[in-house]
């Protein structure tokens, strides 16, 4: 008989726990032996704050350590990880006789520890340790024993999260001999060698029993009986791929123990996950009304980078990754009451190893952001690689002289901030990468960083960021681009200050838009292209019956007018023009029409409902000479995040049809077609307005003018997807399926980039990346945030066609939001004006500035407009729902900033201090 005390450190913010322990404690009492688990409750970043090598414990908590060990008469301790030096030595002491073994995570137990020793994970094991003999059958598990005890106050109201094992955790066996990216590396010092480069589960294959229908069932039912009470919601961790495989039957059993409602998660890879989709649905369908609900957690996405995923043998590529999000928002949308990924722990991701590029992270960052998934991922800007001895990418980082000594920089110690045993330090071989790193990782954390400059630092930026409407990833992504130009300026890396003082820069200088929807203005020189004579014409001819040119300063319209030989015009402000007082220009040759435009212009800007919304936008469509069809499919299917961005939608029609689609039809080269977005580019009707549009241009300019004009649209062109989209023409002779080479042209659109996109003479396509080359030497690297557009074919169709589903989840999900709060825009408009009228007739100004504007701009907006002129201030106010970004709330009211006017300065800082104080009180007397 030898008394076992387990003493287990469970992670308060994340999943670790002794998922071996109840095994143990159950096969202990199984054999008659005395045994307790005493289970004490820390953070994850436990061994960060008190910067030691192992796990601490309390002076009272080593107490009750001490207490329960000799009341029970322990002759063996087990831990869960490896207590610190100081607690061995101290236990040493009280209990001289009673060894420790360490049963947990590999290399959970630091073999430089003295008297702390692993524990192997079979019974077999668990029978030395006991000086037990048992029958040699090692792949059996004991029945489980969930009787915990709480060993200090945290742990008392810890999630319990029990773990089920149920057989195998990974099959998955790819032998990295056949991997080109380990070829010459020593891999006999590893664990195994035919998994996840970064695996540390040792193979088990033959010797872990896959647990069968009544093993599974008598874990449950020793989950129903022996867990201590626990008040909240129960999550139960079903550990194996059995657990997916055998979804069916577990469910079915679930049901069968009369369990409260739970939540049962489970891993899964990303290829699994698409092999068995169905086999959730099913489950789902078994378990719908009855509370239990089923969870995806932690599943493995990694990265969207090709090197990455090859370096970590993932077996899959980048489609397979956006694929499986893509299964699990469907999952999330067929079973809203049974099925769940994000709430614990959402998309894993391994966004920094030692051979992380800038254009690998700005890759990654980019997709993230254009899907719209941050919020399912993770800690995705703290993700660091962690090396542990014995894994085959430790071998390959040594291989690369990436490993060092020790970090100078605590944050950079991911082990440490997560609850792991102590990681091998590496470095990054691209050195442009390490101050976005340090940057980054204290971006977003949990972890407390004190007398920490830099993390102040961060958190500045992080606050101006979210106080223009920007989230954690849109600073991130800003931050990579100014690492990104600070290597186009200099063969030196960027420190941190250099790029906090360049993003800086940036911020103060960041080019106005309109609330970021990014209809650019026209300059004088675009505006009197030939265009505008052939739309004049068109409107003469009844076939184009209104044209219309935005963004135009009011200071420049008089002299467009008498500069162009215009019909009768009609001019409309912008309501978003702010203090530039831009406006609108309709021209045309029938009054009626001008005046209906104009009027359905302003029906379309109201807050309605979205059926009237929907039917000003048709109108307008309509009088603007568009096809029927392309006006309703843009306002009846396209959600309104979708319309912020022709480039988007044109990109979207282009992939919908991969194959060859009419030139005329091109939305940088086109007559008309540029003008409004074609609901498809087989439209019978947009071919046929370009048609007849060719028809008066060739009247018009001549037939070398449209002979040009042609060939224009059948070059292959580089867009740009920023806003309504930049493009640059590509004069090319050959056009292969993986690289174009070829002269700049014709640019259209005022992007930043596009200088840098004309110096180059070559773009390489590969299936998700997107390289420009001059001369052979990389000149940028556009993936994820360009495309080809060509009439022949369509380029990275799968990767593309992934990323817009993914985004129509989102926008999607968005309309939603748009359309519940459309029906509260007016009374919110009327009672926000009321505060404000009530508050104004008190004699109340705000930092000095009284309302001059509040009326809505778009479906779910309106725009406050305080002061005028030169010390105007504009807001933007919207329903308060949560989740949602908002710079402050007051109330139902929430509040953001344009994000091209950041708020530094003293006296608007004083306006919004006004706001919240006077809207604050006057809320609370209503």
């Amino acid at each position: 008989m030898r008394p076992l005390l387990l003493v287990e450190f469970a992670a308060i913010d994340r999943f670790h726990r002794g998922v071996m322990f109840p095994y143990l404690l159950g096969f202990a009492r199984s054999l008659g032996n005395p045994a307790r688990w005493l289970r004490f409750a820390v953070r994850a970043d436990h061994r960060f704050a008190r910067s030691e090598q192992g796990l601490g414990l309390e002076p009272e908590e080593l107490a009750r350590v001490v207490a329960t060990a000799r009341e029970l008469g322990a002759e063996r301790l087990v831990f869960n990880f490896t207590p610190s030096q100081q607690v061995l030595g101290e236990l040493a002491e009280a209990i001289p006789d009673a060894p420790v073994a360490v049963l947990g995570e590999p290399y959970a137990a630091d073999s430089s520890a003295p008297r702390a020793t692993a524990l192997g994970e079979r019974p077999m094991d668990w029978a030395r340790l006991l000086d037990a003999e048992i029958d040699a059958r090692p792949a059996e598990l004991p029945v489980p024993h969930f009787g915990w005890e709480a060993g200090n106050d945290a742990a008392a109201t810890l999630q319990p999260l029990p773990f089920l094992v149920l057989g195998e955790e990974c099959s998955y066996a790819r032998p990295l001999a056949t991997n080109p990216a380990y070829r010459g590396v020593d891999l006999t010092p590893c664990v195994r060698n035919n998994a996840c480069a970064f695996c540390s589960k040792p193979d088990v294959r033959g010797r872990q029993a896959t647990q069968g229908p009544e093993e599974i069932r008598s874990q449950i039912r020793s989950l129903a009986t022996t867990l201590p009470p626990y008040a909240g919601r129960l999550a139960v961790r079903l550990l194996g791929e059995p657990a997916l495989f055998s979804l069916g039957t577990i469910a079915s059993l679930i049901l069968e123990q009369g369990l409260p409602p739970s939540d049962w998660l489970l891993d899964a890879r990303a290829d699994g996950l698409l092999r068995e989709t169905e086999v959730i649905a099913r489950a789902c369908d078994a378990l719908r009304g009855s509370g239990h609900r089923l969870h995806i957690c932690l599943i493995g996405i990694e990265n969207f980078a090709v090197a990455e995923l090859e370096r970590f043998n993932k077996g899959v590529v980048p489609s397979d990754n956006l694929a499986a999000v893509q299964a699990l928002l469907r999952l999330e949308r067929d079973y809203p009451g049974e099925f769940r990924f994000r709430e614990h722990g959402g998309l894993s991701f391994i966004l920094f190893t030692p051979w992380t590029t800038l254009e690998d992270l700005a890759f990654n960052l980019r997709v993230i952001q254009a899907t719209g998934l941050e919020d399912v991922c993770g800690k995705l800007l703290s993700s660091r690689l962690r090396l542990e001895p014995g894994l085959p990418i430790t071998q390959l980082a040594r291989r690369d002289g990436l490993t060092l000594g020790r970090y100078d920089d605590r944050a950079l110690d991911t082990a440490a901030r997560n609850l792991y045993g102590p990681e091998i330090p590496w470095r990054f071989a691209d050195c442009r990468v390490e101050p976005v790193c340090r940057l980054l990782v204290r971006l977003q954390s949990d972890t407390v960083f004190d007398d920490d400059p830099l993390a102040d630092r961060a958190a500045a930026i992080l606050g101006e960021a979210r106080a223009g409407g920007r989230s954690a990833l849109d600073l991130a992504v800003e931050l990579v681009d100014c690492a990104m130009a600070a290597a186009a300026d200099s063969a030196t890396s960027a420190s941190t200050e250099d790029l906090l003082a360049r993003w800086r820069a940036a911020a103060q200088g960041r080019p106005r838009s309109h609330s970021g929807d990014a209809q650019e203005r026209w300059a004088e020189a675009e505006i009197a292209r030939w265009d505008i004579r052939l739309l004049a014409e068109l409107s003469r001819r009844g076939i184009k019956p209104v044209s219309k040119i935005e963004s135009i300063r009011a200071a420049e319209l008089e002299q467009l007018k008498q500069q162009l030989d215009l019909p009768l015009t009609r001019t409309r402000r912008r309501p978003d023009s702010g203090a530039e007082q831009e406006v609108e220009l309709y021209f045309g040759t029938d009054e009626v029409q001008l005046d209906e435009a104009v009027a359905w212009s302003d029906r379309e800007a109201s807050p309605g409902s979205e059926s009237g919304w929907v039917r000003a936008c048709e109108e307008v469509g309509r009088r603007l000479g568009y096809p029927t069809c392309c006006s309703r499919a843009f306002a009846r299917d396209e959600t309104a995040e979708a319309r912020r961005s022709f480039a988007w939608l044109h990109l979207s029609r282009r992939i919908a049809l991969p194959g060859a689609v009419p030139p005329e039809l091109n939305p940088w080269a086109a007559l008309v077609a540029d003008q409004y977005v074609c609901c498809s580019l087989a439209c019978e009707p947009s071919i046929e307005l370009a048609k007849r549009a060719g028809q008066v241009a060739e009247e018009l300019f001549g037939g070398s003018f449209l002979a040009t004009l042609d060939r224009t649209a059948r070059h292959p062109w580089l867009v740009l997807l920023k806003g309504h989209g930049s493009a640059l023409e590509l004069v090319a002779d050959t056009v292969e399926s993986d690289r174009i080479r070829f002269k700049s042209a014709l640019t259209r659109g005022r992007d930043s980039e596009l200088p840098r996109v004309a110096e180059a003479d070559e773009v390489i396509i590969e299936p998700e990346r997107l390289l420009l080359l001059r001369q052979g030497r990389q000149v940028t690297d556009l993936s994820g945030t360009a495309f080809i557009w060509f009439h022949e074919r369509a380029f990275q169709v799968d990767f593309w066609r992934q990323v817009l589903e993914l985004r129509r989840f989102r926008e999607r999900s968005a309309r939603g939001r748009v359309d519940s709060a459309s029906g509260e825009l007016a009374r919110l408009q009327g009672e926000l004006s009321g505060a404000l009228a009530r508050l104004t007739n008190r004699g109340v100004r705000f930092g000095g500035l009284g309302v001059t504007q509040l009326a809505p701009i778009g479906p779910g907006r309106l725009q406050l407009v305080l002061g005028e002129g030169s010390r105007s201030m504009r807001l933007f106010v919207s329903p308060a729902t949560a989740g949602q970004k908002a710079w402050f709330r007051v109330g139902p009211f929430a509040f953001s900033h344009p994000v091209d006017q950041p708020v530094h300065e003293p006296e608007h800082r004083a306006v919004v201090r006004d706001l919240i104080r006077h809207l604050g009180a006057e809320a609370s007397r209503g």
